[in-house]
């Protein structure tokens, strides 16, 4: 495989994670099993993807002068990432994940964002202009002003991950190459339901139309579907034991950037991002359950091999 460069601009935070035998409704109290921790955020997690993949990773982000903040950074160090651009902020914290996770190994989550919001344009713009790279990838756990500059000044390929839902001013598809939200993100830029593959289909085609150039809608256990002017369709997902989804759409967007770095074909990507996706749903931690390439069955290499 080519030795590629991903430059990750984005979030990091710290995931406190408990398990529940059922979500709570509106005004009532459940049991937490336990609490555990572990370093998250979308941007930190695609990053760490694409690192344990074998790409040559920088992540550009924003947290708190505290010891989480500085916890976070340790650790992504220790995953072989460049974290040379990295903003402490003295007056924000570090960001919070505060994740429940029920016996299916379904999430919710409230996201205190903290220093990732004081995340400036000018920064991510310098960032990205100075650090040569294939592919940016870009989340929307930051300000959206801070996404527009850093795919303004990229030289690379652009994939925007809208994640959590965000409205997008469509001025910004024309400086990405690849838009990737899941079904709820989608919905939430077309303005209607996306429940099935034929409604992927019919948002992708929206989405199109706004002006996007490749759309890849992820459908979690439905898998994704994909399409661009020329070609479209839809990758099942593998049937696995889901222990914790939490991260899983990082991971397929971290995997899917190291596809496309490696220039895969379009549906080879989605494939190979798909597979490792599936594998991080059976562990837990958004990050400790994230694979490392040799772990990956030959059927995923070969895709990114071809």
């Amino acid at each position: 495989m080519e030795a590629v460069s991903i430059l990750v601009v984005g979030s990091s935070v710290l995931d406190q994670v408990s398990r529940v035998e059922r979500f709570p409704i509106a005004g009532e109290s459940v049991r937490g099993t336990d609490v555990q921790m572990f370093t998250g955020g979308k941007g930190a997690n695609q990053a760490v993807t694409a690192s344990r993949l074998g790409a040559k990773t920088t992540f550009c982000t924003c947290v708190g002068n505290d010891a989480n903040g500085h916890h976070i950074i340790q650790t992504l160090h220790a995953e072989g990432i460049n974290c040379e651009h990295v903003e402490f902020h003295s007056t924000s914290p570090t960001g919070t994940a505060l994740i429940a996770l029920n016996q299916e190994g379904q999430n919710m989550i409230i996201a205190c964002l903290g220093a990732n919001m004081q995340f400036s344009p000018e920064f991510a713009y310098k960032i990205t202009h100075e650090n040569l790279h294939h592919v940016l990838l870009l989340q929307a756990e930051v300000p959206i002003s801070t996404i527009i500059a850093a795919a303004e000044a990229s030289q690379g390929m652009v994939i925007l991950n809208p994640a959590p839902a965000i409205s997008l001013p469509t001025s910004l598809f024309t400086h990405l190459d690849y838009l990737t939200p899941n079904e709820h993100e989608a919905a939430h830029i077309v303005g209607f339901h996306v429940n099935t593959v034929l409604d992927a289909e019919r948002a992708a085609i929206e989405l199109i139309a706004l002006g996007c150039d490749n759309v890849v809608i992820t459908l979690g256990s439905n898998g994704a579907y994909y399409k661009n002017q020329y070609e479209s369709g839809h990758v099942n997902a593998p049937k696995v034991d889901a222990v914790d989804t939490v991260g899983a759409g990082d991971c397929f967007n971290g995997a899917f950037a190291f596809a496309i770095a490696q220039k895969t074909s379009f549906r080879n990507a989605v494939e190979f991002a798909v597979g490792c996706a599936s594998i991080s749903v059976t562990r837990l931690g958004a990050q400790t359950g994230l694979p490392f390439i040799d772990e990956l069955p030959t059927t995923l290499k070969e895709l990114i091999q071809t």
